[in-house]
């Protein structure tokens, strides 16, 4: 013991320095038949006293890491309900009852994406669908997801894919074009093949 110290501290190095204390005093006493057997209670006092701090330390860690899945299970829950209308994260603290800060933290411990960037990913997939699936406009796009304009709609759109909400539609159309003038062609070949067999 004196040469491998427990590393612990507060109370528990109080605990292990008593024990020793009292152990060495044990030892010092002469002529006692009963030295022996309390130097075995006293050992075994002190471990079962050890082990139930490690498991108090284990148990607290255990409801710490349930605390954190149950506020993210609440996180992710609140951004499927409010991303539409509400893009930041205080909302979401504030709804938690949690520091902005340490919501970030859970969120990107849980996720591997921090908040902020989590909520975006909601809002983007929302923006690419309305601009792909529908001819609403760019501005009824803004207000349906409660930008204040379309100009900070523009921006954010552009500052978290790259390219603006128009150049995506357009980009969106083009492709759409392609795949179906690809189409066309796949079902005209054959039909040429069948019309050729029959002239034959």
């Amino acid at each position: 013991i004196q040469n491998h110290p427990v590393q612990e501290g507060g109370e528990h190095v109080y605990v292990y320095n008593k024990y020793l204390s009292m152990l060495i005093d044990l030892t010092k006493r002469s002529g006692s038949p009963y030295k022996l057997e309390a130097a075995k209670h006293l050992t075994l006092a002190t471990f079962y006293s050890f082990s139930l701090a490690r498991h108090n330390v284990a148990t607290d860690q255990e409801a710490r890491t349930g605390r954190k899945d149950e506020l993210y299970s609440a996180f992710v829950e609140l951004v499927r309900r409010h991303f539409r209308t509400c893009h930041d994260v205080a909302f979401y603290a504030d709804k938690l009852c949690v520091t902005v800060k340490y919501l970030s933290q859970v969120v990107k411990e849980k996720s591997g994406t921090p908040a902020l960037e989590f909520i975006e990913q909601y809002v983007i997939t929302e923006c690419k669908a309305l601009l792909l699936s529908t001819k609403m406009s760019i501005q009824q796009i803004a207000d349906e997801l409660h930008f204040p304009s379309q100009s900070v709609f523009g921006k954010y759109f552009k500052r978290v894919t790259g390219v603006s909400p128009r150049e995506y539609r357009n980009q969106g159309n083009s492709a759409a074009q392609r795949e179906q003038s690809q189409a066309r062609l796949n079902y005209a070949e054959p039909a040429r093949d069948l019309d050729a067999q029959h002239h034959n």
